[in-house]
């Protein structure tokens, strides 16, 4: 049958037969079999009945939404969203793995327009059926076909990359992990693609070739690519579920804890919320209603507790119920499913946005009851209120958007922002009375900073276990940083002095990055930090954990509010403050650390003994009550207690009972916390060295003497998780200070105060460590020695503590910039062959506080700030490429990895000796390129190698003969160190040479060893060898040359044949013509 003919459906009224547009729907582009079956419903055996139970389970979760006018009329119809969808796999429990929710959603999504009709469900759903059949040739084939291919296409380009073609490899095989990552999932994927004819040459790489969806059809087809009958299948069926899998209507689930609504069937007082007062992005009006069941007249004894977690845990409300709570509710006639927002079928469920409020305890917050009687009306209040983030809202355009937005603004944060800046950031704010944009310059609107929160707020969403608020699948290495609190320098000051989580200049490509919370706070930059770390969310959504903090779930802190109304304006304020609420709401509470380190704001809640309450806490989390008021409700207990250590004990010296069991139950050796204490040096200890404190805010708003400091985590070799401390400090150690006099009192030991920001009552920990005298600073001192790292055995959880793990660095704070100030004098080599002058040494002198500690890092630093004529070469910076050799100091090197020595003499950089120059430090290193070619440095064999031959092997003690020899980065600083090499450079191959070319006499696998050994077997190639042992000296790689060219005299030696002279010979003239070989025989 032609491709092109249109087969029809069956004649059912149930089936779908066209879509909206009136063209054909679901017909294979393949010749069918010799079945009887006229359609995929007919062959996947979908019954009538089968449809209308799917339609009625599409209807209780879709959306009625207006699509449009069509002949005057307004048109409506029922459509999934994302979260509807998500919702639905949850209930009936159709998916086990969360990961694949949303990838189930794009696959279904036939024409790409964010949103599921019924015709795509169906199709989907009976696709992705465990009872669906997969016929190759035939409608479920090619419709299953399909679907995988999209599902798999995660980045939904219309084709497979290698990345995604390896998953889909791993998947086929049954792998146990399809990390692409994985060396064996690699290796699996290349040998498939090759047999594929997918994997091509291109010079010395592999290039493989996208899959469209053609190509991979015919590869099912063909059964080339076999295993696909398992993939994109559903754990579960939807269509028809087993006995007892499916939900009754009683059943319910909960999307947090903490959001309840109104009893539906009670009168109700509504207050109404307009579009100006909800965001600028809604369109229609939502109400918040109140319920007359005054729940806080309920004693709130365990039953409370009982209730809620009879909600979270899905108990069925018709059964017999737990709790006193819940039965006292029943009994008055009020649905349990009415207080749960996420309630299928319950009144308001569906609607795309939601207003919740909290289940209130019976002491309503006083703080915000004060906040909102002094500093506003009621109506005022109702104009903050925000709607739950909805992940539906925010499109994947509008995600690529944000990234763009992202990177720009990171790269405006990383590279521009100085100590400079920052000052005439302060002298502008001052002189105008009022703080200006800052680094959100950068932004071109508003909009694009409510963009950044938006798309955050859905990577957001997408962390660990679906919406869980426990992030437990983190690993090493990683970077652990405290609270920040708006003190935007410092966290810069961190990046840059210990890589920054950037893919250009820093290690987030292999490192992970835990942020505790507290982006906010009484500092002045509060809206950059936070746009900031959400930048490096949207950027870097896998390698990024942040957790929330205390500022970021206490609504009766006006500061950031105020800061928001300032800088941007009221409504614009007011708006930008929504969101970023939004975006507070979606962070989880905590994380756990290659299994071992649990990592939260607070501390551990002392009524917490298993991780399991934490991971069934769901996001988004509406928390108005976790700001350290006592509750009796078991969530908002939890969240009270990790997000504030006042009410959990956690200034106790041991730990407490619960949270030993614990640590025992999960296994886990180590507390992380930002907020208690605040440490002097960065990093607080105790519970015996399980508790860490983390401060990363240098000096806390200038009311507190402290260092900034972050966690440093890496796996060495032995398996031992090792935890170093990195430091940014603005002063020399507080005790040296204190004991050379140089205060007389505490307020003269702190440093010079930035602006400052007016604060009613400080908190308990700020006001114990304000008020600490000189005495009592250096008591502190000699009491308590700064937590220098530690060590954790993986597999028994012991700690053991190290010393001299810290590393230190100096803060990019305006303060500090005049205190380490370092002038240095560099005498720099200067030679332009386009104008007459002869070669002479020039001085630059430079700051080493405002430049890297490398010698590399001064040229840069000359070229890019005072002389922009300066020549050299530089490539990758870490010592790999070999370009930046020159002489440092009289001692050949290269200018990456020499660190500067400051002194009083200045620094003399020239380039390499004995080479000719063509300009200033760039050597011509033409002759030396030239002896190498004439080593012939490849593999030879006296027989080529065939097609569909493996590679050839090599024995392990042969591999190792190579060790030393093969890492030479061919930089010349032995060449050109060797006084041999200085007076005959035209015949005396040099040590890099000698020892390239012992390599390949010494590799098992070259058959052209007598060749080699015969034609450098000379007087003036080998022999003018001396052993000064310039080169061994001098090497950056520290290789032997010297102790290759000794063995390979002792090879030939040994090897020496009277018929070598004529190989030469022969050799000589076949490569006479060739540009490369043997140029000097």
């Amino acid at each position: 049958m032609s491709t092109d003919v249109m087969v029809p459906l069956t004649t059912s009224s149930k089936l779908p037969k066209r879509n909206s547009q009136g063209k054909n729907f679901y017909s294979p582009l393949v010749e069918l079999p010799s079945s009887n079956s006229k359609s995929f419903f007919d062959e996947a055996k979908i019954r009538d009945s089968d449809i209308d139970e799917l339609r009625k389970r599409f209807h209780r979760f879709s959306r009625d939404v207006n699509i449009g006018r069509h002949l005057g009329e307004m048109q409506r119809a029922n459509l999934l969203f994302l979260d509807d969808f998500i919702r639905m796999l949850d209930t009936y429990h159709a998916v086990h793995d969360p990961t694949k929710y949303e990838r189930f959603f794009h696959a279904f999504d036939r024409n790409k327009d964010g949103v599921l009709d019924f015709d795509e469900f169906l199709m989907g759903v009976c696709g992705a059926d465990p009872s669906t059949v997969h016929i190759l040739n035939s409608f479920t084939g090619y419709e299953r076909g399909r679907y995988i291919f999209d599902f798999y296409d995660t980045n939904r380009s219309n084709t497979l990359e290698f990345t995604e073609f390896a998953r889909l490899v791993a998947d086929c095989a049954s792998m146990k992990s399809n990390d692409p990552t994985n060396e064996k999932v690699r290796s699996a994927a290349i040998n498939k693609a090759k047999e594929l004819g997918m994997l091509g040459d291109a010079g010395s790489l592999l290039h493989f070739t996208c899959v469209k969806f053609k190509r991979f059809y015919e590869c099912m087809q063909s059964e080339k690519l076999r295993g696909t009958s398992r993939l994109f299948r559903f754990n579960n069926s939807l269509v028809r579920p087993k006995h007892g899998e499916h939900l009754s209507k009683a059943e319910v689930t909960m999307e947090t804890p903490m959001t309840v609504r109104s009893r539906p069937t009670s009168p109700q007082t509504g207050l109404t919320v307009t579009e100006n007062d909800v965001s600028p992005l809604q369109e229609e009006v939502f109400t918040a209603r109140r319920s007359p069941l005054d729940l806080g007249e309920i004693e709130h004894d365990d039953s409370a507790v009982n209730f809620l977690h009879d909600a979270s845990v899905q108990v069925v409300c018709n059964s017999i119920a737990r709790s006193p709570l819940s039965q006292r509710l029943l009994a008055a006639g009020v649905d349990i499913r009415s207080f749960v927002t996420s309630a299928p079928g319950g009144e308001g469920f569906g609607e795309e946005e939601k207003l919740v409020s909290s289940l209130p305890p019976p002491d309503r917050a006083p703080s915000i009851r004060k906040y909102i009687e002094t500093q506003r009306s009621e109506q005022s209040l109702l104009n903050l209120m925000w709607p739950t983030f909805d992940a539906a809202s925010v499109s994947d355009d509008q995600l690529k958007q944000g990234r763009t937005i992202a990177k720009k603004f990171l790269q405006k944060c990383l590279y521009e922002v100085s100590p400079e800046w920052y000052v005439t950031y302060v002298d502008e704010a001052q002189r105008d009375g009022r703080r200006g944009m800052g680094a959100l310059s950068q932004f071109s609107s508003i909009d694009e900073l409510a963009l950044i929160l938006r798309t955050a707020s859905r990577f957001l969403l997408s962390d660990g276990t679906f919406r869980s608020s426990l992030i437990d699948n983190i690993s090493a290495p990683a970077k652990i940083y405290g609270g920040l609190n708006g003190q935007l320098l410092d966290l810069l000051s961190l990046f840059r002095s210990f890589l920054p989580p950037d893919s250009l200049t820093g290690d987030i490509q292999y490192t992970n990055c835990v942020f505790l919370g507290d982006y906010i706070g009484p500092g002045w930059c509060n809206l950059d930090t936070l746009a900031l770390v959400l930048s490096l969310k949207t950027l870097y959504p896998g390698s990024i954990t942040l957790l929330r903090g205390k500022h970021e779930a206490d609504m009766s802190d006006r500061h950031f509010l105020a800061e928001c109304e300032e800088r941007l304006g009221i409504e614009d304020g007011q708006r930008i403050w929504k969101l970023a609420n939004q975006c507070f709401e979606c962070l989880p509470l905590a994380a756990v650390i290659e299994g071992r380190i649990l990592c939260v704001h607070g501390s551990v809640p002392s009524s917490l003994t298993l991780l399991e309450p934490l991971k069934k806490l769901k996001r988004p989390l509406r928390a108005s009550q976790a700001c350290g008021q006592s509750t009796a409700r078991m969530s908002a207990k939890l969240v009270s207690e990790i997000l504030s250590p006042s009410a959990s004990g956690a200034h106790e010296d041991t730990p407490p009972a619960n949270t030993k069991s614990l640590m025992k139950n999960g296994r886990l050796a180590l507390v992380v916390r930002a907020r208690g204490e605040i440490p002097q040096s960065g990093v607080g200890s105790s519970w015996g060295g399980r508790l860490l404190t983390v401060m990363s805010c240098l000096n806390y708003c200038d009311r507190v003497v402290n260092d900034a400091a972050i966690l440093h985590l890496i796996i060495d070799e032995s398996g031992l998780l090792r935890i170093h401390p990195r430091i940014v400090t603005a002063c020399r150690p507080r005790l040296l200070k204190l004991i050379l006099g140089q205060g007389k009192g505490h307020a003269e030991t702190t440093l010079p105060r930035w602006p400052q920001t007016a604060r009613g009552v400080e908190s308990p920990r700020v006001l114990r460590a304000a008020s600490k005298s000189v005495e009592d600073l250096i008591r502190d001192s000699i009491k308590a020695r700064p937590w220098t790292g530690a060590s954790i055995n993986l597999g028994s959880s012991d700690i053991t503590p190290e010393i001299g793990g810290i590393a230190r660095s100096i803060a990019m704070r305006p303060e500090c910039f005049a205190a380490s100030s370092r002038m240095q004098t560099f005498r720099v080599y200067r030679y332009d062959p386009l104008k007459q002058d002869k070669p002479h040494m020039q001085e630059y002198t430079i700051d080493l506080g405002q430049c890297g500690p490398m010698i590399l890092d001064a040229l840069i630093k000359i070229k890019d700030s005072q002389d922009s004529t300066l020549a050299f070469r530089r490539s990758c910076r870490e010592g790999i490429c070999g370009s930046c050799a020159m002489n440092i100091n009289g001692k050949n090197g290269l200018a990456c990895l020499q660190y500067i020595e400051p002194g009083d003499k200045p620094i003399d950089i020239q380039p390499l000796p004995h080479t000719y120059v063509l300009k200033d430090l760039v050597p011509d290193l033409s002759n030396f390129y030239n002896q190498y070619k004439s080593i012939e440095p490849w593999l030879k064999r006296r027989r080529a190698k065939q097609p569909g031959e493996k590679e050839f092997y090599q024995s392990i003690e042969d591999r190792e003969k190579l060790d030393g020899m093969y890492e030479c980065i061919l930089c010349a600083c032995c060449m050109t160190s060797c006084p041999s090499y200085w007076w005959n450079p035209e015949f005396y191959l040099g040590p890099a040479v000698l020892m390239q070319a012992y390599r390949w006499i010494a590799d098992s696998r070259d058959e052209f060893t007598t060749e080699r050994m015969a034609w450098i077997n000379d007087s003036m190639r080998l022999y003018r060898c001396h052993g000064i042992m310039n080169c061994t000296s001098c090497c950056p790689k520290g290789l032997d040359p010297a102790k290759a060219i000794a063995q390979m005299k002792a090879e030939i030696e040994a090897a020496y044949e009277p018929g070598w002279t004529k190989i030469v010979a022969q050799e000589s003239i076949a490569n006479k013509k060739r540009e490369s070989g043997m140029m000097y025989a």
